[in-house]
């Protein structure tokens, strides 16, 4: 099972490229599901995304971003 809570996409038509996001509330918590994605969908995924209410982080490939700053992050 895969829980992906938003999927943001571009609008290229030749490079059509996806950013999923998992939204997360809990002080503990993994990215299972953004693994599992990517396995499946790895040549279109453009940026993985975890919103959260921790402090703003990049591990991995894994963009943790908290919630007041989602805007920003997926209005470029």
């Amino acid at each position: 099972d895969i829980e992906i809570d938003f999927l943001i996409f571009n609008n290229s038509k030749i490079n059509y490229r996806i950013s999923p996001a998992v939204v997360k509330s809990a002080k503990n918590y993994s990215s299972i599901s953004l693994g599992r994605f990517k396995e499946l969908f790895d040549k279109k995924i453009e940026q993985q995304f975890i919103v959260h209410s921790k402090n703003f982080n990049i591990e991995g490939d894994i963009i943790k971003i908290p919630s007041y700053m989602m805007f920003a992050a997926f209005n470029h």
